[in-house]
């Protein structure tokens, strides 16, 4: 099992579907979510402090590096055989990397107050 690139969610009233959405979480072009600390979720371009995120990982994916992670909340009950949920503090990173199975990997350079994505 593994998340799903998108999901279907719903309010419902009964049997009637008030509103609908499909939300897209991860795709091939980045297979990873990133949050700040109070849960907003952010763009690659456009992180600035605080120097510690939550990232949401594939049960394939890693924080590689000199990443320090602070927290992980991953929640082993069901969500570990999933994904990862950890705090990670970039203080002191210039570059992190998001290494998958099978060799892809994802670097981000750390940049004063901004990180930007590296392909």
């Amino acid at each position: 099992m593994g998340l799903a690139g998108e999901y279907q969610v719903s309010i419902r009233a009964g049997e009637a579907i008030l509103h609908a959405w499909t939300l897209k979480i991860f795709d091939q072009g980045r297979p990873y979510l990133i949050f700040t600390e109070q849960g907003k979720q952010v763009r690659l371009n456009h992180l600035s402090p605080p120097d510690r995120y939550w990232f949401i990982l594939p049960k394939d994916g890693d924080l590689m590096g000199s990443v320090s992670i602070v927290q992980d909340n991953t929640p082993p009950a069901y969500l570990d055989d999933v994904c990862s949920i950890v705090l990670a503090d970039l203080a002191n990173c210039e570059e992190i990397k998001i290494g998958y199975d099978g060799g892809l990997e994802y670097s981000l350079a750390v940049i004063g107050e901004q990180t930007v994505e590296l392909d």
